[in-house]
């Protein structure tokens, strides 16, 4: 509110415009000066969002100009702390669909194991905006979600710790000109989900199926978020362990997913990457590759590239609980990743899991 001016000192109009002025711009820095880094930083996001889409980019340069980032995923971490805003203007109420899945798989003697891949920009700020980062509380952390669905039953593995760590320690774990994580993401998540079963009796490896880790070699992308005006980019080069049947002479060779495992990965492309081929750029090195190795045996995997949150449970019920009698019998967990922007752009719609 601005202060009232005596009426017996009146002032000259310019003056009076000016003191005006100032007066608004104060109050306006007053606005600005209380938001958090946190809150700073998902604005810049929101921003280069819709700047981005008012020019029908899917791709945003970061001030580290080798890193590419996806416009939408840029829209999730613009939302900040989403899920005190759950429901509301828009974005879906994803916490109670999950838990409801998690209770109709534990019914049918199936854990969930539910694991959210990080955003980008989340776990590398400082590539996005110079000067930004997660150890000044950068960026808000999901923890406080997790803890809501933990509270509710489900089991969440929460990776930003563990990407935090080792991202510190001068490890890749995303890919700068891709969507999608990297090999050695697969490799941590495989290792790390693996060391929360492997005492389970269901989880005793298969002595005849050796499935084996090749050495290191590089690999030579042209990222899916290189669109035509940055054709001129060179391409990425990134680290990679395979994972599968030792066929001689150096070679690993993929083993194939098998419906009759007492796992299940279900998710999104996050599960395809550097496994299925083709798009998705190589065999053998994808997080259902190393989560094999681990284990000791095939998993069954159902993933889709679109949604990991909807499409792909409408496809496990649809394709393999009802297509394929006695699917279900046996299972013990299923391991559901997928982007965790699928928080606030998923539709989250209730679906059956059997």
């Amino acid at each position: 509110m601005f202060p009232l001016l005596p009426r017996s000192l009146p002032l000259p109009s310019s003056l009076a415009i000016l003191l005006v002025v100032s007066l608004v711009t104060s109050l306006e820095d007053t606005s600005h000066a209380g938001d958090s880094p946190a809150e700073k930083f998902a604005a810049a996001c929101s921003e280069a969002r819709a700047a981005a889409s008012e020019k029908k980019w899917f791709a945003v340069q970061g001030d580290a100009p080798e890193w590419l980032f996806l416009a939408r995923e840029l829209e999730h971490v613009g939302q900040g702390e989403f899920w005190l805003k759950a429901g509301k203007g828009g974005l879906p109420d994803p916490a109670p669909v999950i838990a409801q899945y998690s209770k109709d798989l534990k019914a049918m003697g199936i854990e969930l194991l539910l694991v959210p891949v990080p955003a980008k920009a989340a776990m590398m700020p400082e590539k996005f905006r110079k000067g930004a980062s997660r150890k000044d509380d950068g960026v808000y952390a999901s923890a406080p979600f997790y803890a809501q669905l933990r509270a509710a039953g489900v089991n969440v593995l929460d990776l930003e710790p563990l990407f935090e760590k080792r991202i510190a320690d001068g490890e890749k774990l995303y890919c700068e000109q891709d969507t999608h994580w990297s090999p050695l993401a697969c490799e941590l998540v495989a290792a790390e989900i693996h060391s929360l079963y492997k005492d389970q009796p269901w989880a005793a490896p298969n002595a005849a199926q050796a499935i084996v880790r090749s050495g290191k070699s590089t690999l030579s992308i042209k990222g899916d978020l290189v669109e035509d005006r940055l054709a001129g980019m060179a391409n990425e080069k990134l680290e990679m362990v395979k994972a599968g049947k030792d066929a001689g002479g150096g070679k690993i060779e993929p083993v194939p997913a098998s419906d009759d495992s007492p796992v299940i990965l279900l998710g999104d492309s996050h599960t395809l990457v550097f496994s299925e081929g083709g798009e998705m750029h190589c065999t053998g090195a994808g997080l259902p590759d190393h989560l094999q190795q681990q284990f000791g045996f095939p998993l069954s995997l159902i993933a889709v590239k679109a949604s990991g949150a909807d499409a792909a449970r409408v496809r496990m019920v649809r394709d393999f609980a009802r297509k394929k009698p006695g699917y279900l019998n046996g299972k013990k967990l299923l391991i559901w990743c997928f982007t965790a922007r699928e928080f606030t752009l998923g539709k989250w719609r209730a679906i059956p899991a059997g």
